[in-house]
């Protein structure tokens, strides 16, 4: 007699592959509810920590001490250009508007220099 090679399953190694309903289904690891007794649920953090902030930037050097220096002498001889042409103590016949100019110029200079001073 010719044995077969493939050998018929007996009742009880099926068993083990069958779901615990006994529906006839295999069980799979994920639907088994003995397997989700025996797993432990995953522990909550203990600690409270709040959203992670970066660490605040840096602070830019403080200005050089020419930067407050020339933006004082600026605006102060651009004010007093404009003055000194109203009053006729500058050069040239009555208010000329290139002396005006000059000043607006001068206060204007020290205006964009004041954006630059920390």
């Amino acid at each position: 007699m010719i044995r077969p090679a493939v050998s018929e399953a007996q009742p009880s190694e099926l068993a083990g592959a069958m779901s615990a309903r006994g529906t006839g289904i295999p069980a799979r690891s994920g639907c088994d509810p003995e397997a989700s007794r025996i797993l432990s649920p995953v522990p909550q953090s203990k600690s409270k920590r709040s959203r992670y902030t970066p660490p605040p930037p840096k602070k830019a050097p403080p200005s050089k001490l020419w930067v407050p220096v020339a933006l004082t002498t600026l605006l102060a001889t651009g004010l007093a250009v404009i003055v000194l042409n109203y009053l006729n103590l500058l050069p040239g016949p009555d208010t000329e508007n290139s002396y005006l100019l000059l000043g607006i110029v001068l206060i204007s200079a020290g205006f964009l220099l004041a954006t630059n001073y920390r």
